[in-house]
């Protein structure tokens, strides 16, 4: 738990890159670092919506507003430990940033090209015409 916390100051206060030689679990620090920032995007959002009445993330804020919460930072955490087990970030905060903000957009944004893909590549079946 030290590590993690110790990890976690040298990147969000240091500015940091963590990395094996600084920190035993680079990897648990990221995804947890993630975590962090998609939940405090989706309060960020929450405010600005209770403040101009408009969701920038285009979430209908209200009683489900930390279900909002819990699914953003899991997913942020699930995101950002599958990309740093890829080996496609850097232990920072901007890569943290990037996927605590953005996963969700960028996540259905990729859903519904497929699906739009999907689609078009589907053959029609021909109609048959009742007599």
């Amino acid at each position: 738990m030290d590590n993690l916390l110790a990890g976690l100051s040298l990147m969000f206060f240091e500015l940091e890159i963590v990395n094996k030689e600084n920190n035993t679990n680079p990897v648990l620090v990221f995804s947890v670092a993630c975590s962090i920032v998609g939940g405090f995007a989706v309060l960020l959002d929450m405010v600005f919506y209770y403040l101009r009445g408009a969701s920038l993330l285009s979430l209908k804020h209200g009683v489900q507003s930390f279900i909002f919460l819990l699914a953003w930072a899991v997913g942020a955490l699930l995101i950002g430990w599958l990309g740093q087990m890829a080996k496609v970030f850097a232990v920072s905060v901007s890569a943290a940033v990037l996927i605590g903000f953005t996963w969700p957009i960028m996540f259905t944004k990729y859903v519904k090209e497929q699906a739009k893909k999907e689609a078009s590549e589907e053959p029609e079946q021909p109609v048959e015409e009742e007599i």
